[in-house]
């Protein structure tokens, strides 16, 4: 009985009795129950090969060729060495069988198969075996390629591959040559894409340079308008501020001039008030003169006799009514004053509306709320420079002071000397909060524990002393506590 197998190997993806390109079967005298001609699809092993050949069975082996394992085992991720020797130990196991079962085995190379010429077609005819089918073959890679070429090159895999062609069945084929012009036309295509990928580049880069031109020149208009938009902002928060002063300045003339016009509108009041009881008055006395008069013509008229006391009366009538006409004219120009003012007020509310409207637009406009952070910025620097004023001013009396030497600090705390900080600084600061010494002549620990209001003060000992625990009759350390206790004692 013989059998037409494939055989496989771990190195391969995919059954290479599905994958070979030609479909081979038994053409044999022979009965046909005694003829296996279908080949196993999954393939058999050199293991179940060589169990095959013990039972008497004679096989036509179809095998991977060593350039198919080696290029498998390179793009499954072998080290070059490691998948070298695998192919080399796939090459000589396969020899061995076939040394030790040569009349019962013919080997077929598959690349051979899938290459073969019309006279190799022939050779495989010669050994009573018929194609069923032809499929294309399966095209080579660049994987391929080197497979070749490290076959061809290493000495050792060389021979085995050698060994093994001597052992299979000689199939006249254009493998080689077909795999060499499949390169070709490989690398003509790579080399192209080459030329287009660096064509490709080249636009690129010209589109780059145009790119980071037209960056440049944003960043350039960038630069210029952030700089037109900060003056705009600082000519903004000029008019502002200016508006601002001119909004006050229009508060405090509309007050003073409220003031004002409520004065003379008193004033004008009273005035008129005293010139209406004077008119009053005036004609009360013109009217008495008149009945005087009147009561004088009747008596002239019925003595016939003209007195000086006629004249005097005739020239106090003249003079009430100068005054009356007087104070008439007074009221006129008093009237006159008030409506002035009130024109003058209402042109003033007028001012002051525009104003407010003004000072609204200004408040409502993008320019303001930008500049909300420049404002709130101008605050805190305020307050950073009032209280760097006021570290500088607690460090000058901590250095005009007996009780704090620097020298005797930096060489205490030699941490202190190496932090390169000034030594009062860090005492103000730091050194107090950490229990050091200001110098040998104040305990600021014992200060503060001495007097609890001064802990609870969280202020510098040393420096409360100085400036109020030392009128206030405290002491500086507990060695004079003890001295004082001893000087009562006494």
């Amino acid at each position: 009985m013989v059998r037409v197998v494939s055989l496989k190997h771990l190195a391969i993806r995919e059954s290479l009795a599905i994958g070979r390109s030609v479909e081979l079967t038994k053409e044999s005298s022979e009965p046909l129950d005694k003829v296996d001609s279908t080949p196993s699809e999954e393939g058999v092993s050199i293991e179940e090969l060589s169990s095959l050949l013990d039972q008497g069975i004679k096989c036509c082996v179809v095998y991977p060729s060593p350039e198919t394992i080696l290029e498998e085992h390179l793009n499954s991720g072998q080290d070059l060495e490691k998948a070298v020797q695998s192919t080399v130990s796939y090459t000589d196991e396969l020899v061995s069988v076939y040394k030790k079962h040569r009349k019962q085995l013919n080997l077929l190379n598959e690349c051979h198969i899938d290459y073969s010429t019309t006279q190799g077609l022939k050779s495989i005819s010669n050994l009573g075996l018929c194609v069923e089918s032809l499929r294309p073959p399966r095209s080579a890679t660049v994987a391929t390629t080197i497979a070749l070429h490290i076959t061809k090159t290493q000495n050792e895999l060389n021979r085995a591959v050698n060994t093994l062609d001597g052992c299979s069945v000689a199939i006249d084929n254009n493998w080689e040559e077909s795999v060499a012009t499949q390169s070709l036309l490989w690398f003509e295509k790579l080399k192209k894409s080459q030329i287009d990928y660096d064509s490709t580049i080249s636009k690129l880069e010209k589109m780059n340079k145009k790119a980071e031109a037209e960056k440049a020149d944003l960043k350039s208009l960038l630069d210029e308008k952030s700089q037109e938009a900060k003056l705009h902002l600082i000519q903004t928060i000029e008019v502002q501020e200016q508006l601002e002063r001119q909004a006050q300045s229009h508060k405090a003339d509309k007050r003073e001039l409220q003031k004002q016009i409520d004065q003379l509108l008193a004033k004008s009041v009273d005035e008129k008030e005293g010139l209406e009881i004077e008119n009053k008055l005036l004609l009360n006395q013109v009217f008495n003169l008149q009945v005087e008069l009147e009561a004088y013509y009747k008596a002239f008229n019925q003595n016939g006799v003209k007195t000086s006391k006629d004249e005097e009366i005739a020239l106090v009538k003249n003079e009430l009514i100068t005054k009356l006409k007087l104070a008439e004219r007074q009221l006129k120009v008093l009237d006159k004053q008030v409506e002035e003012l009130s024109k003058r007020e209402r042109k003033l509310a007028i001012e002051l509306r525009h104003t407010k409207s003004e000072l609204h637009s200004i408040r409502s406009s993008l320019a303001w709320k930008a500049s909300k952070p420049v404002r709130a910025l101008t605050k805190a620097i305020g307050k950073t420079k009032i209280k760097s004023r006021k570290i500088k001013a607690d460090l000058n009396i901590l250095n005009s002071s007996e009780l704090f030497d620097a020298e005797w600090y930096l060489k205490s705390y030699p941490d202190v000397e190496k932090s390169g900080i000034d030594p009062a600084e860090h005492y103000l600061i730091f050194g107090w909060l950490e229990g050091r010494y200001p110098s040998l002549y104040f305990d600021g620990t014992w200060y503060l524990n001495r007097y609890p209001d001064v802990s609870k003060s969280d202020t510098n000992p040393l420096l409360h002393y100085l400036k109020f625990g030392k009128d206030e009759g405290r002491l500086q350390s507990p060695k004079l506590l003890e001295s004082s206790e001893k000087n009562s004692a006494r």
